[in-house]
């Protein structure tokens, strides 16, 4: 992705490149707008007691405990009193610190919609650079206005949604054929939340279709593998006997 842009840049008359430049401030004043907007909004639902049903409730105490030396403790789960029963959720290791300065719910909501709001730069920086500047603008838009990402961002949290920018920048590092990088890339967004083995299974068949056989091969590999420790090794060890 940088390589094109340099590219563009050092090949396009001045007026392409003042669009240019006029198209990324444009993608990142939509970010910025996204960012401020949806987390604000997202806040002011939480305060009016009408943010999901209990995940934000249950991750915010166990961001908690992982901030004051109890490791993903819990009380809310019906059957167990350990969080790495039922979701390893390894990316809140990262916010702890940060949420012992600032141990309130409403930080969690934030740092969720910074990273769909990366995961929507991401998409749109990359379309800017491949398909021009309106192109590039009209993804930006239509992934920010798409309804799904509202009810992700709005509804509730999700330690599972903070891969979507690691997600989506190996995506461009694939479909630019720097498969390693993806691959790097995916495996360390598979580390933050278990779920994302199955985006590995995904990325691995689509490598399979498009003839990269040892690499695709491999992710699902990884996939597999991810997915049956975390269900039949990790979280049975954790799981509480008397449930």
């Amino acid at each position: 992705m940088v390589a094109d842009a340099l590219v563009l840049a050092r090949t396009a008359p001045p007026q392409a490149s003042l669009s240019q430049r006029r198209a990324t401030l444009a993608t990142l004043l939509l970010g910025s707008v996204f960012f401020i907007a949806t987390s604000a909004l997202a806040i002011v639902r939480h305060q009016a007691f009408a943010t999901g049903n209990r995940d934000l409730q249950i991750y915010a105490q166990v961001e908690w405990g992982l901030a004051n030396g109890i490791p993903f403790s819990t009380s809310l789960l019906r059957t167990n009193t350990v969080h790495l029963a039922e979701h390893l959720a390894l990316a809140l290791l990262p916010i702890a610190p940060l949420y012992g300065l600032v141990p309130d719910p409403r930080l969690l909501l934030s740092i969720q919609q910074l990273a769909l709001g990366l995961a929507a730069l991401t998409a749109g920086l990359w379309a800017r650079c491949r398909l021009g500047p309106l192109a590039g603008l009209l993804i930006l838009g239509t992934f920010l206005l798409n309804p799904a990402l509202d009810e992700i961002g709005l509804d509730d949290f999700h330690a599972v949604v903070l891969t979507a920018f690691p997600i989506a920048l190996r995506l461009v590092f694939a479909l630019a054929r720097r498969y390693r990088s993806a691959s790097l890339l995916l495996l360390f967004a598979a580390v933050m939340e278990e779920e994302v083995g199955l985006v590995l299974i995904g990325s691995g068949l689509l490598l399979l279709g498009r003839g990269t056989r040892p690499t695709g091969l491999r992710l699902i590999a990884g996939g597999v593998v991810l997915l049956g420790l975390a269900a039949f090794v990790v979280m049975p060890l954790f799981h509480d006997a008397r449930t």
